[in-house]
């Protein structure tokens, strides 16, 4: 669970990359998409936790942000279908316009990484993700990736 907190708050450093300052003046919206699998309820202490972090940076949900909640509730019988369904899922987050995207399934994330060059993806990934071709390398991972792997020390 601290290490979801800690992904999420990768994010917050994604958010806080643009000045605060800046983000008042012009009066945006900043929109975080989190995709996951499962049920469509936020995992309440976490979430909490997270919006709190987000708080003490000057983003408040409902003024300056808008958490975009996408999930993939459906079971497949047939690996294609759930990749199918996911990369479409995908490109619907993207084209929400979000600011930045997490997520934790190695398939989500390597869809996320298919659907957008330019929006910043934050992962929580249980595998190598130099191995699984996600990111370069872990000190330098290029592209639009950042995130923590439990398989490998980062």
């Amino acid at each position: 669970m601290k290490k979801i907190i800690g992904v999420l708050l990768i994010a917050l450093v994604v958010l806080a990359s643009v000045p605060l300052s800046q983000a008042q003046q012009t009066g945006k919206v900043y929109r975080i998409g989190i995709y996951r699998s499962g049920d469509p309820s936020p995992p309440s202490r976490n979430y909490r936790a997270f919006l709190k972090e987000l708080r003490d940076i000057g983003y408040i949900e409902g003024q300056n942000l808008k958490i975009v909640w996408w999930y993939k509730t459906h079971t497949f019988k047939k690996k294609k279908d759930r990749l199918d369904h996911v990369a479409h899922r995908m490109k619907e987050l993207v084209q929400q316009k979000v600011d930045v995207i997490f997520t934790v399934n190695p398939v989500d994330i390597r869809a996320a990484k298919k659907a957008t060059k330019t929006i910043p993806i934050v992962m929580l990934s249980s595998i190598d993700p130099v191995a699984a071709g996600l990111v370069d390398s872990l000190a330098h991972p290029g592209g639009n990736i950042t995130g923590t792997s439990t398989s490998r020390a980062l």
